[in-house]
């Protein structure tokens, strides 16, 4: 797997377009060598934790829709789109308790994100 700078919060929040310019923030979790499927993953995770955040539920297939996504992204890169189901895991847990290493307290996305893992959890059982 080819390594790369990454933003490593990488959502539509984060993402401004205008007059045809894009502008990206929030550069807080970039790091110079890390692993191109974190920002595709963040990318898709993001609106799965606001959507449990607010008490939606439903979180199955919304996942599952992700996973198609970050597979599409990986094919378009020619690589293997196994490593979309294998990386799914690490990367929502670090996206999830991130805040509470380096702060030493819960982020107020933790619990959201603990209903993402168990909804992860049973995708990967399905499989």
């Amino acid at each position: 797997m080819p390594r790369c700078a990454i933003h490593g919060d990488f959502w539509h929040g984060n993402v401004a377009a205008r007059e045809g310019s894009v502008r990206v923030y929030d550069w807080e979790w970039a790091v110079l060598d890390g692993i191109p499927l974190v920002d595709l993953w963040t990318y898709e995770l993001a609106n799965l934790r606001i959507h449990a955040r607010d008490g939606g539920g439903k979180l199955d297939d919304s996942l599952r829709d992700a996973l198609q996504h970050v597979r599409a992204g990986l094919r378009r890169r020619a690589l293997d789109e196994r490593l979309a189901l294998a990386t799914l895991a690490p990367v929502l847990g670090e996206l999830s308790f991130r805040v509470r290493r380096r702060l030493r307290m819960p982020d107020e996305m933790e619990r959201a994100s603990i209903a993402v893992m168990a909804a992860a959890e049973r995708l990967l059982l399905s499989t």
